[in-house]
């Protein structure tokens, strides 16, 4: 009687166990492209092809969630390589780099990097630089049709842009400058991923 006591016992609490692992929700994996995610909505609705420099040029950001970024890339008006830069921004140390080789200007081109984590509100920078062999290469200048106004901050998703940045360099270099203007240029972007 013991025996079949235990065995039935043993039965309940196997079931039990399954039965809350069953239960536990399983998370979700998220990414976001913010950047793309602004032309997509249709939130950055006027654009202009520039090919001034040589500059490093991107914006200021963060993450309201831990995350890690996995790819890097942008959305240029010419299929040629352009060089796209990760800065932790207090440090100004970079934490990816990666030339994007774009072969279709229409759409935005990203490349694999090893995973960098993120940590929620801590600030970084995204930048690319527009000088290749020698020459200013095109680029694009995105804003908001009037009589709307761009400004920052702008959140898109579990990301803030707080606002462009630029220096003027024909190397990958720190963009040390807010440019305080009321359009974002470049176009570099990222692809970051977190769990729900």
């Amino acid at each position: 009687m013991k025996k079949y006591f235990f065995v039935a016992t043993m039965a309940l609490f196997t079931f039990a166990l399954i039965c809350t692992k069953n239960n536990t929700p399983s998370k979700t994996v998220k990414a976001e492209t913010p950047a793309q995610a602004l032309i997509n909505n249709k939130f950055l609705d006027y654009t202009q092809i520039v090919d001034h420099g040589p500059y490093e040029l991107g914006y200021r950001f963060y993450s309201s969630k831990n995350g890690r970024i996995t790819k890097i890339g942008c959305y240029v008006p010419r299929n040629l390589p352009y060089r796209v830069t990760l800065w932790d921004s207090a440090t100004k140390q970079i934490l990816a780099l990666a030339t994007i080789p774009v072969t279709d200007s229409t759409k935005f081109t990203y490349k694999d990097i090893l995973p960098i984590n993120i940590e929620a509100n801590k600030k970084y920078i995204i930048s690319i630089n527009n000088f290749i062999d020698g020459v200013n290469k095109q680029r694009f200048e995105l804003t908001r049709k009037a009589p709307n106004v761009l400004s920052f901050p702008i959140n898109i998703g579990t990301i803030t842009i707080l606002h462009g940045m630029y220096t003027r360099c024909s190397t990958t270099c720190f963009p040390e400058y807010n440019d305080n203007e009321t359009f974002l240029t470049g176009f570099p972007d990222f692809v970051i991923e977190y769990t729900e």
